[in-house]
């Protein structure tokens, strides 16, 4: 039963990277019953499907659902693994994300700043997931036109992944890229020209004309 269970996850994953969402959730829903059946709630492997099923329903657009699912999740997670455990945070941050896009902003922001704040408290600013959810989080502020935030949160996400990844990395060149879309709905089109004045001068010093 634990590999039928493992390899109906694996084709719920594959089917979501082929884009094919609605099958990638039916498999999902199907292993989450089996794991809920056979291992209860606070088994990993039932966290974990219910993370992938909350998912595949929010590529669907049924955020309400994936809510529900996380709510849950983010309760047992931080009953047994405790609330600063990162794979507790990285849900908390998954369930801001599903309120985000019910437009439930004031939840939303609260959970994504909160899980943004413990993730760099236990695994640094630098961390992978840090840097994910500093993104997540401006973009929540964006679409609530709180742009100054906004735009000191992609200034600094930008500054990490300059000195961690290298000016010229694409990662660095896409938060660059995203830093000056958010300065320039500040109505700062001047600090977002300078900005990317400054990034074409370094690739092409870096990487040559």
């Amino acid at each position: 039963a634990d590999v039928r269970r493992a390899a109906a996850g694996q084709l719920g994953l594959a089917l979501f990277a082929n884009s094919d969402f609605g099958e990638a959730a039916a498999i999902h829903r199907e292993t989450l019953a089996s794991c809920l059946e056979a291992l209860g709630w606070e088994h990993p492997d039932t966290l974990a499907s219910a993370n992938n099923l909350a998912m595949a329903l929010r590529a669907e657009g049924k955020a309400s659902e994936a809510e529900m699912l996380y709510t849950e999740a983010v309760e047992v997670m931080k009953r047994v693994f405790g609330p600063e455990d990162p794979d507790t945070l990285a849900t908390a941050s998954n369930l801001g994300l599903a309120l985000l896009e019910q437009e439930k902003w004031a939840e939303a922001t609260t959970l994504l700043e909160e899980s943004l704040a413990s993730t760099r408290r236990v695994l640094g600013r630098d961390s992978p997931r840090a840097l994910t959810m500093a993104a997540n989080l401006a973009m929540a502020l964006e679409a609530q036109k709180r742009f100054p935030e906004a735009v000191k949160l992609h200034q600094e996400r930008l500054e990490v992944l300059r000195q961690v990844c290298g000016r010229c990395h694409e990662e660095s060149l896409m938060a660059t890229e995203e830093t000056s879309r958010a300065l320039c709905a500040f109505s700062a089109t001047d600090g977002a020209i300078e900005l990317q004045k400054r990034t074409l001068q370094e690739v092409r010093a870096d990487l040559g004309r």
